[in-house]
């Protein structure tokens, strides 16, 4: 849908499978000129009390990006950072529009898929390993509310990712998980560039994730523009 026709894995100690497996997989997908899987044993860091504060020591995953940034992507058209339980949904490709715009950074905002959405009302049996992106087509609803310095803001949104050209980005900038430190334009929202964090798609690393709820229509909507675009995918592939 965005038009990657390279993909690169960073893979920290996983115990499901085991690189070369990985490797197979994602260079078997039509369309991928390069696949390259990267082992990163390293502990991920003690987590902070929430996403502010005392959060300064994920040092694997900052680690991995700055090796990301200088050794493989220096001169990539684009890159776009997205873990596997994440995915656009956009109705324009942010590789594109990423690459003509000045600063060359898209500044994406995330709504959270749920179990609720699954497409028979069913849930396959597991820890959500079975589950695919395409299996969900329901979010949470907005719920409009006090945000930074008051202003208004979705509370039920995920914190934002980012696709980048690297060879524009400050040399003194640092790639992060949800922004690009020291690199205040990195932080302009970008209208129309949505994203997608499947809360169900995961193994519960940090907190409880993949049970199912009731579907709630008073707190939940189907996404539409998601259901869409996974419509758009040739799955036979």
């Amino acid at each position: 849908m965005h038009g990657a026709d390279a993909v690169l894995f960073f893979d920290n100690a996983s115990t499901a499978y085991d690189t070369a497996a990985l490797h197979e997989a994602v260079a078997g997908v039509a369309g991928m000129a390069v696949a390259a899987v990267m082992p990163w044993p390293f502990k991920y860091g003690p987590q902070g009390l929430d996403h502010k504060r005392y959060w300064d020591s994920d040092f694997c995953q900052l680690g991995a990006w700055e090796d990301i940034r200088w050794r493989f992507l220096a001169q990539a058209r684009s890159a776009m950072n997205s873990d596997i339980d994440e995915t656009g949904a956009d109705p324009q490709s942010c590789r594109r529009l990423c690459r003509q715009r000045a600063l060359a950074v898209r500044h994406r905002q995330l709504s959270w898929p749920l179990g609720a959405g699954h497409r028979d009302g069913s849930r396959p049996q597991g820890n959500g390993s079975a589950e695919r992106h395409r299996d969900f087509a329901i979010t949470l609803r907005r719920k409009i509310g006090p945000g930074r310095f008051l202003l208004p803001m979705d509370l039920n949104r995920c914190r934002p990712k980012w696709t980048v050209v690297p060879a524009r980005c400050p040399p003194a900038s640092q790639w992060t998980v949800h922004s690009i430190a020291r690199w205040p334009v990195s932080r302009l929202p970008s209208p129309g560039i949505s994203f997608r964090h499947f809360r169900p798609i995961s193994t519960s690393w940090k907190y409880a994730r993949v049970a199912a709820a009731s579907f709630d229509p008073a707190l939940y909507e189907r996404d539409e523009p998601l259901a869409t675009a996974m419509a758009r995918v040739d799955w036979d592939r």
